[in-house]
């Protein structure tokens, strides 16, 4: 029996280190514990003591468990990680881990809305949130008419795949909220413009039965529109929530963060930050900033007039797609 305890306890400290490694800081015990392990830090310290006086047997098999869900996550934690080296804090990044912050020690209100239009930095301040140890889901079309669906996806992405060919609703949902429950932290809904009347309700429920705060991040006129379509659920919703976040343009400021590697002289920064502002604001968004700046650096001595040049092409681009850009 000391034997199995020692093997898996190691099993266990190696995951905690490459984790760590990952995520370029050490993970401890209780962080470690709450984010991936079932039972307390304190079992966890007695089980490799060999001083655990309860049923080890049931915890080996716990901890056996978590193991291959740790091996299961460990490829996205990977990619959280390389996608978050180089995150940006932009207004929109700010305000969200802002919110989220003050949700997650808010007693109600434990809710973030983010409403961003495409190319705002939605998926990339997730993915910055699951590097630090956030639960991320991506929405799924089959989420607007199935709480079954949504349910199933969340417990998977929080580690606990339902093995089941076939299961219900109420097994779903009690799976996914098992997941949720084994530790406290923040779950990240992406795409959430596709949530429906049913997983409002979930949201609900999440926040009312586990530690879980939650961030919803949805394009604007989608969830405006789920707004019109589920107007009593949202209400109850909104009392749970921080106040929302709109983004609809990129500040100059935000700008400027994107082009300060690009190789653009100081003494033309301000200028050319405006005309990256303005031109992410018609259309791309950050993402479109993130491009010139990456086009920008490709040149040897990149100039305002370079820049007009980059700026210039996708324009074309977008009118060439048939995609509208505001003035």
């Amino acid at each position: 029996m000391e034997n199995r305890a020692e093997v898996i306890v190691a099993e266990l400290e190696k995951r905690r280190t490459e984790i760590g490694r990952i995520r370029g800081r050490d993970l401890s015990d209780a962080d470690f514990v709450k984010e991936f392990l079932p039972y307390s830090v304190t079992t966890l310290s007695r089980v490799r003591a060999g001083s655990y006086t309860g049923n080890v047997d049931r915890v080996l098999d716990a901890y056996g468990t978590a193991l291959d869900e740790i091996d299961a996550r460990l490829p996205g934690i990977r990619r959280a990680a390389e996608e978050a080296g180089g995150f940006v804090r932009t207004t929109l990044a700010r305000a969200v881990l802002a919110s989220a912050i003050r949700a997650k020690d808010a007693k109600t209100r434990r809710i973030t809305v983010a409403l961003a239009p495409t190319g705002s930095g939605k998926t990339a301040i997730g993915r910055y949130m699951e590097s630090r140890g956030a639960v991320y889901v991506e929405g799924r079309r089959s989420w607007r008419t199935s709480y079954k669906a949504f349910c199933a996806d969340v417990s998977e992405a929080a580690g606990q795949r339902i093995r089941w060919s076939r299961f219900s609703e109420y097994e779903a949902e009690r799976a996914m909220l098992n997941a949720l429950r084994a530790r406290d932290g923040t779950l990240f809904i992406d795409e959430a413009n596709t949530l429906g009347r049913a997983t409002l309700d979930a949201l609900k429920l999440i926040t009312n039965q586990s530690g879980q705060s939650i961030v919803v991040a949805a394009i604007p006129g989608a969830w405006d529109d789920l707004t019109k379509r589920a107007e009593e659920e949202m209400l109850q919703l909104i009392n749970r929530c921080q106040p929302v976040i709109r983004c609809s343009c990129v500040t100059a400021s935000d700008a400027a963060l994107f082009l300060g590697s690009s190789g653009i002289a100081e003494s033309d920064m301000k200028e050319a930050a405006h005309a990256v502002s303005e031109a992410a604001t018609r259309f791309g968004g950050y993402t479109l900033a993130e491009t010139v700046s990456a086009e920008l650096r490709s040149l040897a001595r990149p100039s305002l007039e370079d820049l007009t040049k980059i700026i210039m092409a996708h324009d074309a681009s977008s009118r060439a797609a048939g995609l509208t850009t505001k003035k």
